[in-house]
C-alpha cells in the first residue's frame, strides 16, 4: 500500500510538469456540468490498462460528485476502424485514451525514447525518470501533438528467450538469430551486441521457435506467456534491455476547456490511475514468471551488475544515433544526464 501511495504522489508531481495548471482540491462541493467522456483502451476486461481506465472512471465519478463520468470501452467496441486508441483520440472517436509509447510514436517518436537500450536498469529507476524530468520532458511533446497527459503508467520490460542457451551477457548474444517485432533501436542494438535479428510477425513465432527456425525471441512477458512461449523455450532473461512507457492522455482541445478545478482532478485522477496500471502491471509479470518456471527444466535468469555494466557501454552507438533523432536534451532527461 506505501508503494501505491508514493506512487501516487510522486506522479501528481510529474502532472503538474505536463500542464500550466496545479492540481486542485474539491473539498467544498461543487456543481459540475453533467458530461460523459469516452476513454478508450486496446486491452479488454482484467488487463493491467483497463484496471487503471476503471480506477480513473470510479475517482473521477466520486470527486466530480456523479457529474462527469468516464465510460471505459475497449477498441473493438468504437465504431470504425482504428489500429489503436492513439488513432481513435486523433479522430476525435474517444476523449481519453490509454496507449503505449510505441502506439503515441507513431504521432511522434520522440514519445518512445524511454526504448533506448539499457536507458534504465530497473522499473524503479524507469518509473523515477519518468515522475521526474523526463516524464515532463515527454508531457510537453504530447502537448506539441495536441494531447494532455494525464499520466504515465508501463509495460516493463521487454524478456528475452532462448531455447539452447541461457543468457548471461554480451558473449551468449554473439551469433544468436533472434526474432524481433519491428526494426529501429531494437534491430540496432542487437547488431551492436553481434547478434542476427529477423524481422517477423508474431503469429507465427511459436512454430517457428519450435522448429528451430530462430534461436530466441524477445517480447513483453505477457505476450509471451499468452502465447505458450514457455513450452517451446526453456531460458527466459529478465533484463532491464527495452522499457516500454504507457501514457493516459486526453483530447487538449478537451482539456483546455474545462474549469481550471475540473482539469486538476482529471490529473489528479490520471495520477491515481497510473499507479494502479504500474502495480498491476507488476503483478502480472509476476504471474507469468511462475506460469514460466512451473514448466519442468525452465530456467529464468537475469543480468550480473558487470554484464549489465558491459551491455550498458555496447549500447552507446545506439544512444548517439538515436540521441540526433529524439534529441539530446531529452534523452538526458530521462537518463538523469547519463550519454
Amino acid at each position: 500500500m506505501r508503494s501505491i501511495l508514493a506512487a501516487i504522489l510522486a506522479m501528481a508531481v510529474i502532472l503538474s510538469g505536463c500542464g500550466s495548471r496545479e492540481p486542485l482540491t474539491d473539498d467544498e462541493p461543487v456543481e459540475f456540468e453533467a458530461q460523459t467522456w469516452t476513454l478508450v483502451t486496446s486491452g479488454g476486461e482484467g488487463t493491467a490498462e483497463r484496471q487503471a481506465a476503471e480506477t480513473f472512471a470510479e475517482r473521477l465519478f466520486t470527486r466530480t460528485h456523479g457529474t462527469v463520468k468516464a465510460e471505459c470501452v475497449s477498441l473493438r467496441d468504437l465504431e470504425g476502424d482504428y489500429e489503436s486508441p492513439v488513432d481513435a483520440l486523433r479522430a476525435g472517436a474517444a476523449d481519453i485514451a490509454w496507449a503505449t509509447a510505441a502506439e503515441f510514436a507513431a504521432v511522434d517518436e520522440r514519445l518512445d525514447a524511454a526504448g533506448l537500450p539499457f536507458l534504465f536498469l530497473s522499473r524503479e529507476e524507469a518509473e523515477a525518470a519518468m515522475d521526474g524530468d523526463g516524464g515532463a520532458a515527454l508531457g510537453e511533446i504530447l502537448r506539441q501533438n495536441g494531447f494532455q497527459c494525464l499520466g504515465i503508467g508501463t509495460e516493463g520490460f521487454r524478456c528475452l528467450t532462448s531455447s539452447e542457451t541461457a543468457i548471461e551477457g554480451l558473449e551468449s548474444l554473439r551469433g544468436l538469430r533472434v526474432r524481433i517485432g519491428g526494426g529501429g533501436v531494437v534491430e540496432k542494438s542487437f547488431a551492436a551486441w553481434g547478434a542476427e535479428t529477423v524481422d517477423a510477425p508474431w503469429p507465427g513465432v511459436y512454430t517457428a521457435l519450435e522448429t528451430g527456425i530462430y534461436d530466441a525471441q524477445e517480447e513483453l512477458l505477457p505476450t509471451i506467456c499468452d502465447a505458450s512461449l514457455q513450452k517451446v523455450q526453456k531460458y527466459l532473461c529478465q533484463w532491464p534491455a527495452f522499457y516500454s512507457a504507457a501514457y493516459l492522455c486526453m483530447d487538449g482541445a478537451l482539456y483546455d476547456s474545462l474549469a481550471e478545478l475540473l482539469a486538476g482532478i482529471a490529473r489528479d485522477c490520471g495520477a491515481e490511475a497510473a499507479a494502479v496500471q504500474r502495480q498491476a502491471s507488476l503483478a502480472q509479470d509476476e504471474e507469468d514468471i511462475t506460469a514460466w518456471k512451473a514448466v519442468r527444466g525452465n530456467r529464468v535468469t537475469s543480468l550480473s551488475e558487470e554484464a549489465l555494466a558491459e551491455l550498458r557501454e555496447a549500447s552507446r552507438p545506439v544512444w548517439d544515433a538515436f540521441s540526433d533523432r529524439y534529441g539530446g536534451e531529452l534523452v538526458a532527461c530521462l537518463s538523469g544526464g547519463e550519454g
